[in-house]
């Protein structure tokens, strides 16, 4: 299969490279150019002032129709220009501007208070464009071509896939290679020059020809973002001008939520849910984002967002709510909610008003909604999990801790009979992704985590671990690598298998 992007490969390190073009080349682009296009003309923007009869030229910018930034610096405000016929124009303005009238095609006017625009289309002859300008239009056109033939060849082959896999597999190449040569093109710029990628060239130097290339790669990328986000690799970082935060409407958003959270008093509180707001203020080009980042930190803004909607004046309370919602299982918010647990439970003076207000804490963290499909850190465990697992735990200590005040007694260091551990043809991360199913499903409906994972280390063994340890068991029950599934699904088939038998 041929490589999708090896025009621009070539440009950035081979033989297209326009670091390797001698001068005498140059003058081979104008006439390349005179045989793509039929006609070219400069776009003349200048502004005046006049005092009586006399005019003074304030400014001038002169732009070629075949630059790719021409539309941005000839629109703006288009609709308050009128036509002026070319003999209403002075003498004197066309020898200030230097402008033959015979060259003129037309001219377009707009009186403001302090000063008259005009916008002059004068023909221009491609030959006589220079060699180092014309080499700027003539990559400018070879990448638009490029794009747009990628961009059929890419429809064309969705088309064509034979599966959402397939279709997928062939994004994320395509994407990673977009990603690689973007950074590549990054390299050969100082910090400086990065914030000069999306300025309009007028010097129309080596470095304008790979600000083009940057700029054609991005286009590629948010081609991808509207037409098939669903199948993009969302660990690959985003361009630094992702149409994802236009089409979210991000920074409209940011103006709403910002006022509202800056008032919140509790200080601590603020801290932790600023995070994802600062990073969606400063996308750039050195501190960028993942696509899962993005869609996270959208769908955190959006919840924020309807939220002020329906109650402008947000307390710690309500955002809290909304944190469980949205699944923000951040270790900060973590240690925030455990903080407030302890500061409630010292407050209480018999271990078992202590246990009784932690099991009201359990029940009430257990009946909350939360996003587990979505989270603010995808290799923790959700937040209704972390603080489920972490109250569970305290029950768990001020309940032996009660019984050893109540019936103390005598330490028995032997015991009568050692207890049999189960052999599991499982790993320990097979066997806690197993029990974790079962919970999941209703096969255990046992609530309280922590009996789970004592329960597996106590009764099992594996060919590798004899004693297996509880905290490695919840570690594991957590967090679950493709392997782990790909080896219980198999083992499930073969129980489905083994229930057809019978």
């Amino acid at each position: 299969m041929k490589y999708e992007f090896e025009i621009f490969d070539r440009i950035i390190f081979g033989d297209l490279s326009p670091f390797s073009q001698s001068q005498a080349d140059f003058e081979k682009y104008s006439l390349l150019l005179k045989d793509k296009h039929q006609s070219c003309y400069n776009v003349i923007i200048a502004n005046f002032k006049k005092s009586g009869n006399k005019f003074t030229l304030l400014n001038k910018k002169v732009i070629s129709s075949l630059h790719p930034f021409a539309g941005k610096v000839v629109n703006p405000q288009r609709e308050l220009f009128q036509n002026m016929n070319l003999e209403e124009l002075s003498p004197e303005v066309y020898k200030l501007l230097e402008l033959k009238k015979s060259s003129v095609i037309n001219i377009s006017y707009s009186n403001l208070p302090n000063k008259t625009s005009l916008s002059i289309k004068e023909s221009r002859n491609c030959e006589d464009i220079p060699g180092i300008e014309a080499r700027y239009y003539y990559y400018n056109d070879l990448l638009k071509e490029e794009v747009i033939r990628i961009k059929e060849n890419i429809k064309k082959t969705i088309l064509d896939s034979p599966s959402v896999e397939a279709t997928e597999h062939h994004i994320h190449k395509l994407q990673q290679a977009l990603v690689n040569l973007s950074f590549q093109v990054i390299k050969f710029f100082n910090p400086k020059q990065q914030s000069d990628i999306y300025k309009i060239a007028d010097e129309f130097t080596d470095s304008d020809i790979l600000n083009l290339c940057f700029i054609n790669l991005e286009d590629l990328m948010r081609f991808f973002e509207k037409n098939y986000l669903n199948y993009i690799n969302q660990d690959i970082l985003i361009p630094y001008r992702s149409a994802l935060m236009k089409i979210y409407n991000i920074h409209e958003k940011l103006e709403l939520v910002k006022p509202v959270i800056l008032n919140l008093e509790d200080s601590a509180l603020l801290k932790i849910i600023y995070v994802p707001i600062l990073k969606l203020s400063n996308v750039t080009i050195d501190e960028r984002m993942t696509y899962k980042d993005l869609i996270y930190f959208t769908a955190y803004l959006n919840a924020f967002q309807e939220e002020i909607k329906e109650n402008p004046e947000l307390s710690s309370f309500d955002i809290i709510e909304l944190l469980y919602r949205v699944n923000y299982n951040s270790i900060e918010f973590q240690n925030y909610k455990t903080k407030r647990f302890k500061e409630e439970v010292e407050k209480r003076e018999e271990i078992s008003e202590k246990i009784d207000y932690l099991y009201h804490c359990l029940k009430s963290i257990s009946q909350r909604n939360c996003k587990v499909n979505i989270a603010f850190d995808a290799d923790l465990p959700s937040i209704k999990d972390q603080l489920i697992s972490w109250v569970e735990e305290e029950i768990t200590y001020l309940n032996k801790k009660l019984q050893l005040s109540s019936k103390p007694q005598a330490l028995n260091l032997f015991s009568d009979e050692d207890k049999v551990k189960l052999q599991s043809g499982l790993t320990v991360s097979q066997l806690a992704f197993f029990y974790r199913l079962q919970a999941e499903v209703g096969i255990i409906s046992h609530k309280i985590l922590r009996d789970i994972f004592r329960h597996i280390s106590e009764s099992y063994q594996t060919s590798k671990v004899t004693d297996i340890s509880i905290e490695s068991i919840k570690n594991k029950y957590y967090q679950v690598d493709n392997g782990t599934i790909e080896v219980i699904k198999d083992k499930v088939i073969e129980i489905l298998n083994q229930i057809k038998s019978h």
